[in-house]
Order: structure tokens, then C-alpha cells, then sequence
């Protein structure tokens, strides 16, 4: 009776066991390879051969499966079921553990990717870190490069408002008159100082800008007025240098209008016409237009007939300080003009740029803004 017991246990078992290794290959389907299917047809095998033995203890049982049969043939039969069962259980394994052996290799690198991924996470981590405490190093520096110069610029403009106040007055002074060359010397101070003044009053803006404590009003400005008061206000500097200013508006763009703050934008192109004049050919032109561009935003432009800026130096028009080469020319200059054109334009939500004639003499600047 234990016997019978047991071998029901071992069936049982062996039926569960290939009930699970039946699901396992149904769900894994890159798992139902060669190897896969000899280990599922052993365990049946195995299955088919407890059964029979199940049925030798039980006359019924044993006339329906192995009716016909004689005793040696009923052997045979589970024989086979064993043997049969073993040996492809045998040749499953050799099939399968390559396999196995493969997604072990690939779990092992696996994990070594991981703790490598691990490892860099934690390196680029204390490199954000670091980068971090750097980026705040050079906040606060630039912040207290701003100060210094915003405090600098306002201690500078009252001693040299004094110099150019006291230049004026010796030179209408009627009961002191100077000679020529005391004239002349005195001309020299007055240029210089308001070039000195213009070059405060820069810095000043600049330092205002980096430091954010710039004041932005935005309203509708007219294109078209914006471009008059600009030629108007330019117009002595350019008969003065024999340059002639057009403004090419036409009439069906009087009404054309951009959101940004009028005064800002005014100096900006104020600055773009002055690098114009003073940079052009001798009866040379400076031409104001207008246009709207492929997105409908409307783009002003500043176009001279000068020897432009090579090509090389392109990359660095905006950068603070660069006079492009013409550091040791006669023409004035600071080299903060264009960057502080460059910050109010895109502090007004702007874009700002410059591209060289296509006839090769001169250049044209040009800032877009969306249309009111």
C-alpha cells in the first residue's frame, strides 16, 4: 500500500511539475527552444510511465491501458516511458545549459553595467555638485563686478560733468579771451572728456544690465516715428562726416507697430547708426528700413556702404571690449556699444544680429521684434 502511495505522490509531482514547465515555456517564449522542448517531453515520458505503474495495482486500470498487451510487451511499454523520459531529459539538459550558461554571462554583465552606471551617476553627481558651487562663485563675483562699476560710474560722472562744465566756460568767457592754441588744447579736453563720459555712461548701462536692476517699460512704439526721431537726432553726425541718412519706410508700413520699450530701442538704433556713419566711406549711405519677416514679426535694419567687418571677426561682433581690428584705427570707440545692444534687445524679448552686404561693401544690422 505505501508503495502505491508513493508512486500516486510521484505522479501527482511529476504531473504539477510538467504543468509548470509547460506554462513556463508558454510565457517565455525565448525560452521554447530545442533544449526547452526535450525537458518537456521527458517529464511527460516520466509521467507516462509512473502512470503505468499506477495501473499494475489496479486490474481495471491496467486491462484499459495495456489491453492486448502481454506482460513482457507492458514492460517494454514502461520501460520506455522511464528510459524515454530519462534520455530526453538528458539530451534537454546538454541542449539547455548553454543557454542557461548564456544568460548567466549576460546577468553578470548586467550587473557590472549597472554598478558602472552606478559609479558614474555618483562621479557626475559631485561634478554637478562642484559646478554648482562654481556657477554661484561666479554669480557673486559677477554681481560684485557690477556693483563696483555702477559705484565707480556714478563717482566718475561728477568730476567729469565738473571738467566739461569748466571747459565750456573758459571758452565763452568774453573778459578772458584765449588764444588760438589755448583753444585748440581746450577743444581736445572737451573731445576727450565727452568720450571719457560716453564711455562711463556705458559702463554704467552695462553694469545695470548684468546686474538685472535695468527698468523695462513696454508699450507700442510706431515704426515709423521711431525712424524719424533716429534720422532726426543722427542727422547733424552725418552731414558732419558727409554722410547722407535715408530713411526708406514706405507708406504702406506707416502704421507698422512693435511691443518694446521705446527709449531702449532708440538707443540701440542710435547705436547702430553711429557705428554706421562713423565706419562708412567717405559720401557714403546709411539706409533705415523696415520689413516683416516670414512669421510676420517686423525687422528693422541698419544698412551702411562701408568696408564692413571680415569675416573672421564675425563671430565675435557682440563681444564686450572687441573693437574687431580697429583698435588702432582714428575712429573712437569702446568696444561695449554692441553688447549692451545685444542685452537690451534680448532683455526686450527681441533678436539682434548682422550679416555683411551681399555686394560686399558695408554691412547691415538688424533687430526683430514681435508686431503689435
Amino acid at each position: 500500500m505505501l508503495d502505491i502511495s508513493l508512486e500516486i505522490v510521484r505522479t501527482v509531482i511529476l504531473f504539477f511539475l510538467l504543468l509548470w514547465l509547460w506554462k513556463q515555456g508558454k510565457a517565455h517564449i525565448s525560452q521554447s527552444n530545442r533544449g526547452w522542448n526535450f525537458l518537456l517531453s521527458g517529464f511527460a515520458l516520466l509521467l507516462f510511465g509512473s502512470v503505468l505503474d499506477i495501473t499494475d495495482n489496479f486490474d481495471s486500470l491496467n486491462w484499459l491501458i495495456i489491453v492486448g498487451d502481454t506482460e513482457v510487451e507492458a514492460i517494454l511499454e514502461k520501460l520506455v516511458g522511464f528510459l524515454g523520459g530519462f534520455l530526453l531529459l538528458a539530451i534537454g539538459l546538454v541542449l539547455w545549459i548553454p543557454t542557461v550558461q548564456r544568460l548567466s554571462e549576460e546577468i553578470e554583465q548586467h550587473k557590472k553595467t549597472t554598478a558602472k552606471l552606478q559609479k558614474r551617476t555618483q562621479e557626475l553627481q559631485v561634478q554637478q555638485s562642484e559646478l554648482e558651487a562654481l556657477l554661484s562663485t561666479v554669480e557673486q563675483a559677477n554681481n560684485a563686478k557690477s556693483q563696483f562699476l555702477s559705484s565707480m560710474s556714478h563717482e566718475l560722472r561728477t568730476p567729469m560733468n565738473s571738467v566739461l562744465g569748466f571747459s565750456e566756460l573758459l571758452a565763452t568767457d568774453a573778459n578772458h579771451p584765449l588764444t588760438e592754441e589755448q583753444l585748440e588744447s581746450l577743444k581736445q579736453i572737451k573731445e576727450s572728456g565727452h568720450q571719457l563720459l560716453h564711455l562711463i555712461n556705458d559702463m554704467l548701462d552695462l553694469a545695470k544690465i548684468e546686474s538685472g536692476h535695468i527698468e523695462v517699460h513696454i508699450t507700442s512704439v510706431n515704426v515709423n516715428e521711431l525712424l524719424t526721431q533716429t534720422c532726426e537726432l543722427m542727422e547733424p553726425q552725418a552731414e558732419n562726416q558727409s554722410i547722407i541718412l535715408e530713411n526708406t519706410l514706405s507708406d504702406n508700413d506707416l502704421e507698422l507697430a512693435i511691443n518694446t520699450d521705446q527709449a531702449k530701442i532708440q538707443q540701440v538704433l542710435l547705436n547702430f547708426v553711429s557705428n554706421a556713419i562713423k565706419y562708412n566711406q567717405e559720401k557714403g549711405t546709411v539706409t533705415l528700413s523696415c520689413n516683416k519677416t516670414a512669421d510676420s514679426r517686423i525687422r528693422i535694419s541698419v544698412t551702411d556702404t562701408g568696408q564692413g567687418i571680415p569675416e573672421q571677426h564675425l563671430p565675435a561682433l557682440f563681444e564686450p571690449f572687441n573693437r574687431l581690428g580697429q583698435e588702432s584705427s582714428a575712429i573712437q570707440g569702446t568696444g561695449i556699444g554692441l553688447t549692451i545692444c545685444q542685452q537690451l534687445v534680448e532683455r526686450l524679448g527681441g533678436e539682434i544680429g548682422a550679416y555683411q552686404n551681399e555686394n560686399g561693401e558695408g554691412m547691415t544690422f538688424w533687430i526683430e521684434f514681435n508686431a503689435a
